[in-house]
């Protein structure tokens, strides 16, 4: 956890669904597919996966350069 500017603390990771499919605007199914893949990088807690806040920040950020 990580305290933000108002002083309260915040999670350094998304959990997969729907916090990172929803903000991609993916489908469940494709969102999971991704995670299995590789192409949403993720880390695995026991029985379920996270993704990294940094991660996730930088793949969107590319999708918006190669958009551009």
């Amino acid at each position: 956890m990580q305290e933000n500017a108002e002083g309260t603390q915040e999670s350094l990771v998304w959990n997969v669904w729907p916090d990172v499919g929803k903000r991609l605007n993916l489908s469940k199914t494709t969102t999971w597919k991704m995670i299995h893949t590789g192409q949403i990088p993720s880390i695995r807690l026991g029985k379920r996966y996270v993704v990294p806040k940094a991660a996730l920040e930088r793949l969107i950020s590319g999708q918006q350069e190669h958009a551009k």
